[in-house]
């Protein structure tokens, strides 16, 4: 299994470094769609010791709980954003 802190870490840069929409999602679906980097290391869990897995799991679903949060806080930006030159765009100078 790979770090998942090192992992968590890249998703939030990613993230971060998002400028549209469309870029999140699919980096949303990078990291957590059924084929994507946490849903993987979910799969690796029947490789480790029994003694390991309930640590290791509880660790992959906080990466991936945090992960969300930080992907709607982006999108929430994004958004706003979008919003706000939408509305630069309209205004109207009497």
């Amino acid at each position: 299994m790979s770090s998942i802190a090192q992992l968590l870490e890249q998703a939030r840069s990613a993230v971060a470094a998002a400028p549209s929409l469309g870029e999140l999602d699919a980096i949303r679906v990078q990291y957590l769609g059924k084929k994507g980097v946490f849903t993987r290391e979910l799969r690796e869990l029947g490789k480790l010791a029994p003694d390991e897995i309930r640590a290791a799991g509880k660790a992959i679903n906080d990466a991936k709980a945090d992960l969300m949060s930080a992907l709607e806080a982006r999108k929430d930006e994004l958004e706003a954003a979008q919003i706000a030159a939408e509305l630069a765009a309209q205004a109207l100078d009497v």
